[in-house]
């Protein structure tokens, strides 16, 4: 299983999920400044096949974050809750300027 962050595809800046547009918000989300490299990731995926790897998450932030997720899922549930009303916020502040 193949299990990566933002990777710099064209689906990053595309759609929106709710009032969150793409890139920003996958970015944001997973704490990450750029996204991953496609490239990359494919070298990546089939190094961990050859290793007979059963599971591949990158980058080594997201695989942080997912072990944190393993470890302490009510953690991992709050600072996503928490990201979704900061973005929320942001959002509504911004329509406020608008008008």
């Amino acid at each position: 299983m193949v299990c990566p962050s933002a990777v710099e595809t064209p689906i990053l800046d595309k759609g929106a999920i709710g009032g969150f547009v793409g890139r920003n918000y996958f970015l944001q989300g997973q704490g990450v400044r750029t996204a991953y490299d496609p490239d990359r990731l494919a070298r990546d995926t089939l190094r961990a096949i050859e290793k007979n790897k059963a599971i591949l998450v990158k980058p080594r932030l997201a695989h942080a974050q997912w072990l944190l997720a393993r470890l302490s899922p009510t953690l991992m549930q709050r600072m996503s809750i928490g990201f979704i009303e900061r973005q929320r916020a942001s959002q509504l502040a911004a329509r406020t300027q608008i008008h």
